[in-house]
């Protein structure tokens, strides 16, 4: 499941023309999950004001993971940078393809996929 997660938060990023740092803000549900586990599996990912950012694995609806992340979004190359907190530890960078009130497209800077998300609460 944990390999599953790392896949898809590397596709995380989304471009948009004029994007503000405040629409990234709140909860969003990945919209595409592709899930193998058979235990309806889902992902959500919460950004907050600052730099914190949690990102919760379910199945079968209860909650089974729940990890703790900083990112540093650069609005004007539309790159949201996640790290795990001590530098060099595990980072990655999201291309924001899109980023509107409801709905967020990312893609990893390594990988040609993207991600689509949709606004939860």
């Amino acid at each position: 499941m944990k390999l599953i997660f790392i896949f898809l938060i590397l596709f995380f990023f989304v471009s948009c023309k004029n994007i503000e740092s405040k629409e990234l803000i709140g909860s969003w549900k990945m919209r595409d999950v592709v899930d193998e586990t058979g235990k309806n599996a889902s992902e959500k990912a919460t950004f907050y004001k600052g730099d914190s950012l949690i990102i919760e694995m379910f199945a079968n609806r209860k909650l089974i993971e729940k990890q703790n992340w900083r990112y540093k979004f650069d609005t004007v190359s539309k790159i949201i940078h996640i790290g795990a907190g001590k530098k060099g530890r595990f980072e990655f960078d999201l291309k924001v393809l899109k980023l509107t009130n409801s709905e967020m497209e990312l893609q990893n800077t390594m990988q040609p996929k993207s991600i689509r998300y949709i606004r939860t609460e």
